[in-house]
C-alpha cells in the first residue's frame, strides 16, 4: 500500500504517557485500497466507552485577513532552527490554501499552541507528538527534504498538528487502559482508530489546497494519504477504517502501539507490588 512504518520500535524508550502517536509516513505509491464500503467509522470503535468531554465551548477564531497571524504566534522555535523555520513558512501556504487545516490551526492556538522541533537522533520514529508538552518532533531525515526524494516534511508535520487535536480522544483511550476497562490489543486499535481522523484530515487538506502543494513540491497525493482518481479527482488512499487498520497491523505499526500498552501495564504491575503500594493499600 505505500506505506513505511520504520523505526517504531524505537518508541519503547519514550514515556507512554507524553507520546500521543508514532505517525506512519507514506512512500511513493499509486497502488489503490480496498474498495471495501465495510466502513467502520473512528466513532464506531470508541463508542461504549465513557470518554472525556469535548470543551464545545472553545470558541474558533473567525477567519480574517490577520488569521494567520493570530496562530503563527502560537508555533514555537525555541531553537531557532532554520529547519523549523522553513516548515512554519510552508504551513502558511497550507494555512491559505486549506479552510480544513484553517480550523485545525486555530484548535491548536485556542488549546495552548505547539512547539516544533527537529531530533537529530538515529534512534527515533520518523514523526511524533508529546500532547502534554504540546511538542512535535520530527526527525531530521523528515525535516529536511533531499532533492530527488520525496517531498516528506510539511505532510508529515501536519499529520501531526491533527494528532495534536485529537489529544482528547488518545488521553480517553489511556485512561481506560489504566483504569483495567480494556486490554492491549483492543487500547492499540482504539490509538489507531483515532489517528484514522488525521489520516482523513490529510485527504482533505491535499483535496482543497492541492493546486498550491504543487507549486511548492508538495503535490505527491500519497504523502497526503490520498489518492487521484481516472478523472483527476481526490480520493482516500484508505476510504474506511478498516483499510487502515489492515495495512497497520499487517505494516507492524499497530504492534508498535501494543508494545507501549505492554510497558505500561508492566509499569503498573510493577508499582502495585511495590512496598509502598503495599502499606498505601492497608492503610485505607
Amino acid at each position: 500500500m505505500g506505506l513505511s512504518f520504520s523505526k517504531t520500535r524505537s518508541t519503547e524508550n519514550l514515556r507512554y504517557e507524553e507520546m500521543a502517536s508514532v505517525t506512519p509516513v507514506l512512500a511513493d505509491s499509486g497502488t489503490p485500497a480496498s474498495s471495501s464500503r465495510r466502513a467502520l467509522a473512528a466513532g464506531g470503535v470508541l463508542a461504549g466507552l465513557p470518554r472525556k468531554s469535548a470543551n464545545m465551548s472553545r470558541k474558533i477564531v473567525p477567519q480574517s485577513a490577520d488569521t494567520w497571524s493570530a496562530v503563527r504566534a502560537h508555533i514555537h522555535n525555541p531553537g531557532d532552527d532554520a529547519r523549523v523555520s522553513k516548515l512554519i513558512a510552508m504551513l502558511q501556504t497550507l494555512h491559505r490554501g486549506s479552510p480544513s487545516f484553517r480550523s485545525r490551526l486555530q484548535k491548536v492556538a485556542m488549546e495552548g499552541g505547539v512547539t516544533i522541533t527537529v531530533a537529530d537522533m538515529n534512534k527515533m520514529p520518523h514523526a511524533f507528538t508529546h500532547p502534554g508538552k504540546r511538542r512535535i518532533h520530527l526527525s531530521a531525515e523528515i525535516a529536511t527534504d533531499t532533492q530527488g526524494h520525496a517531498a516528506r516534511s510539511l505532510p508529515a508535520l501536519a499529520v501531526e498538528i491533527s494528532n495534536l487535536c485529537r489529544r482528547d480522544e488518545f488521553e480517553t483511550v489511556n485512561n481506560h487502559f489504566r483504569n483495567r476497562r480494556i486490554g492491549i490489543a483492543h487500547a492499540a486499535r482504539l490509538k489507531e482508530a483515532a489517528e484514522y481522523g488525521s489520516v482523513s484530515d490529510m485527504v482533505r487538506y491535499f483535496s482543497e489546497a492541492r493546486e498550491m502543494l504543487e507549486q511548492i513540491g508538495f503535490g505527491n497525493p500519497s504523502q497526503w494519504y490520498a489518492r487521484v482518481g481516472a478523472y483527476g479527482d481526490v480520493r482516500a488512499a484508505y476510504p474506511t477504517l478498516n483499510d487502515y487498520l489492515r495495512v497497520a497491523i499487517s505494516s507492524g505499526h499497530t504492534a508498535g502501539y501494543e508494545r507501549q500498552f505492554s510497558n505500561i501495564a508492566a509499569q503498573m504491575a510493577d508499582r502495585a507490588d511495590s512496598p509502598v503500594s503495599s502499606a498505601e493499600r492497608a492503610a485505607d
